[in-house]
């Protein structure tokens, strides 16, 4: 998935714009939730493909450059949606709530990619490049796909980096995921 990625951010520009979002889209390459000429946009190229359901694909949406790109990307997707299953299974034992229900309650959701490609910046200093966000999600699986850091975390008012280890994934829980838990732990409170 790594070769695949960096070979599609290498192609020129008409080429990545193939697969351009439609407007009012989310999917597709491009920048999101563009309003106007004028606002600041993140800096980075990214691309965003719907991958489950089979039946939501866009194909339109999905790379045919580099050649392995959709195979890839349907391997590493399903095999991310068997670490999704394994890390919610794990973190409902250790809740102390049934796996089971956990994993039911998101078997079915929706999987997604968002590809992200932050190009060198001459001015590190008068960019960003991912403006600050929460993720709506259950799950957030992210394969860091370079030695370069940038992915941070606020606590207590601070911005922390979060340094990636090498062959693993930085797996983030998702505004859906956290208030599905709230609830289950009110629910399961005698008041």
């Amino acid at each position: 998935m790594k070769a695949d990625i960096a070979e599609f951010f290498k192609l020129p520009l008409e080429e990545k714009e193939a697969y351009a979002q439609l407007p009012d889209g989310f999917e597709g390459y491009g920048q999101i939730f563009v309003k106007s000429e004028e606002q600041k946009l993140d800096w980075g190229d990214m691309i965003t493909i719907f991958t489950r359901p089979h039946s939501v694909r866009k194909m339109r949406f999905w790379p045919t450059h580099p050649p392995t790109f959709r195979d890839t990307l349907d391997k590493y997707t399903s095999a991310v949606k068997d670490v999704t299953s394994c890390v919610l299974e794990v973190m409902a034992r250790n809740l102390g709530l049934d796996s089971e229900v956990m994993t039911k309650t998101f078997k079915d959701h929706p999987q997604g990619v968002r590809i992200n490609y932050y190009p060198p910046c001459p001015n590190t200093k008068k960019v960003i490049g991912h403006s600050p966000h929460s993720d709506a999600t259950g799950l957030t699986i992210l394969l860091q796909a370079n030695d370069v850091q940038g992915l941070q975390l606020r606590k207590n008012g601070k911005w922390l980096p979060i340094k990636p280890l090498p062959g693993a994934f930085i797996v983030n829980i998702g505004d859906h995921l956290e208030a599905n838990l709230r609830a289950r732990f009110y629910n399961s409170l005698e008041c």
